[in-house]
């Protein structure tokens, strides 16, 4: 499919699309908008990754909101890396920016 907008943030899979994620992604990818979903912590981080696995036309941004900060602790920002699920697409991405800082799989 040939997509002709993109929301750049959005976050398709919290909570309060719990009942309708499926309709409203599928309504999104059937009218040529694709979507990137962000995570603000490890674990919905963690669910835009299986989110965007599941679809054509969503993929995930994973990330630590500041405001998010205070309820984990992590050594390092490679440490939300390693705790999500493997995914290709990722490693790819991320195996791109290497040479901003190295990352260990």
């Amino acid at each position: 499919m040939q997509f002709q907008l993109i929301d750049s943030h959005c976050h398709i899979h919290f909570r309060a699309y719990r009942d309708d994620m499926d309709e409203v992604i599928n309504r999104a990818v059937d009218n040529g908008i694709a979507m990137i979903t962000v995570g603000t912590q490890t674990d919905t981080s963690s669910a835009a990754v299986a989110v965007a696995e599941r679809y054509d036309g969503v993929w995930a941004a994973i990330g630590l909101h500041p405001n998010h900060l205070h309820k984990q602790e992590f050594i390092d920002t490679n440490e939300i890396i390693k705790e999500l699920p493997p995914s290709e697409e990722i490693k790819s991405i991320l195996r791109r920016v290497e040479n901003i800082k190295k990352i260990e799989w």
